[in-house]
């Protein structure tokens, strides 16, 4: 039982939260071989077989489950998500391994107070030093250097690396920055461009779990590593991208662009987003634009009430 009185039912059948009903069956059937009243007696044995056969008649039916996660997703938002929100940034905290069901509360707001810096409208806080443009390939990343004239050269840093918070490619700003992204099956990152990503039949799924987020800070005097920088998160509508990066393909001059396809655009623009998420129930300053004129946004992050 956790610290909200919520029996893990998921951890008493040992299996993750994303498991099959398959998987799910063949986990209670081994366990209940072992702990079953007729091989095992005791009462220890008894209490073991009676959780068991409480968790699976849960995680069987999918209505149960679903209220199962519901609940156990609320009990977490109640007791532990402004700690998270503030203090940790490590998913392992998480109970029951609901970081994906968190994400996809998270809504975008509009931002109430907001400066225009050389045309371009940010959150009212951000300084122009902060700022750093990303989103995925064919999104106007270039349009929005030039408009704000932000440094020319584009820089790169792999978000599955410890430290890439002190990267030299980001002392330099406001500039483009490429995003290393982990992939589950994928030992490197990618950012969107690599024939090994491009050439896949199956569009991989970004790996949360190997996201490094930069510390608050490391000692009395040190930097806030999460408030140092601005990300600039340009995420337009699907259509409007495949459209652009098609007409782009003719040209030839993009190779990313050599096998496009909407759902690759939409699994592409779907990673960014996540990773806006995340960043922002960490902590860090993001913003989301769905375009070059278009005011900018914020991820408003999830609140349960009791």
């Amino acid at each position: 039982m956790n610290e909200n009185g919520i029996r893990d039912f998921y951890k008493i059948l040992n299996v993750s939260p994303d498991a099959s009903q398959k998987t799910i069956q063949l986990a209670f059937r081994d366990l209940a071989k072992r702990y079953h009243p007729d091989v095992n007696e005791g009462r220890i044995a008894e209490e073991r077989f009676k959780e068991l056969v409480d968790a699976y008649r849960t995680l069987k039916d999918q209505k149960k489950r679903d209220e199962f996660d519901a609940l156990a997703l609320s009990a977490f938002c109640q007791s532990f998500l402004p700690d998270f929100l503030n203090k940790n940034a490590s998913n392992e905290v998480i109970p029951f391994g609901l970081l994906n069901i968190l994400l996809q509360e998270c809504e975008l707001e509009e931002i109430a107070e907001l400066k225009t810096i050389r045309s371009v409208r940010v959150p009212a806080q951000i300084k122009f030093r902060q700022i750093l443009i990303t989103g995925p390939p064919g999104v106007g990343k270039t349009g929005m250097v030039n408009k704000i004239r932000a440094w020319s050269e584009e820089g790169y840093i792999n978000l599955a690396k410890k430290g890439w918070w002190k990267d030299q490619a980001l002392s330099i700003r406001p500039r483009e920055i490429h995003l290393g992204l982990p992939y589950i099956g994928k030992k490197e990152s990618y950012a969107g461009f690599e024939p090994e990503l491009l050439e896949a039949e199956t569009p991989p799924d970004i790996d949360l779990r190997r996201l490094v987020i930069p510390p608050e800070n490391e000692g009395f005097f040190s930097t806030n590593w999460r408030k140092k920088y601005a990300f600039d998160f340009i995420l337009p509508p699907e259509e409007d991208v495949f459209e652009w990066r098609s007409e782009r393909a003719k040209r030839k001059s993009h190779p990313a662009d050599a096998k496009l396809s909407i759902a690759f655009v939409r699994q592409q623009l779907s990673d960014y987003a996540m990773v806006a998420k995340y960043f922002t129930l960490c902590g860090m300053n993001v913003f989301v634009r769905a375009g070059l004129d278009q005011p900018p946004m914020r991820y408003k992050t999830p609140k349960w009430e009791d």
